[in-house]
């Protein structure tokens, strides 16, 4: 999925890349745009642990859009000529924090948060 994910967003050599969701396919997709020559990777997640990690392991400009305002400004913000990213990769799935789904899944013991 994560490698899906990088091919179809068109990573290579040089190329800024904005993932969202810093959970197994957001870290992988990370490790496939890093290893086809991303120079610049953000990644948005409210995880600070798993931000960490993606920091340190595949270089990433770690964002918690807990703690930011506007993460889509901060990329902008950090963007050679606040172009923007190249590409953004949507990593989050629908369990997402706060959705309906997560929130009746973790309410009846069925998935946790």
């Amino acid at each position: 999925t994560a490698w899906q994910a990088v091919i179809n967003a068109e990573i290579g050599q040089g190329s800024s890349v904005a993932i969202y969701g810093a959970g197994p396919v957001g870290l992988l997709s990370a490790a496939c745009a890093r290893m086809l020559g991303a120079q610049t990777i953000f990644m948005v997640d409210d995880n600070d642990y798993r931000l960490a990690y993606a920091r340190d392991a595949y270089g990433v400009v770690p964002i918690n859009f807990e703690q930011d305002d506007d993460p889509a400004d901060r990329i902008i913000r950090q963007t050679p000529g606040m172009r923007g990213v190249d590409a953004v990769i949507d990593a989050v799935g629908f369990e997402a924090k706060g959705s309906t789904a997560e929130t009746v899944m973790t309410a009846l013991k069925i998935e946790g948060s």
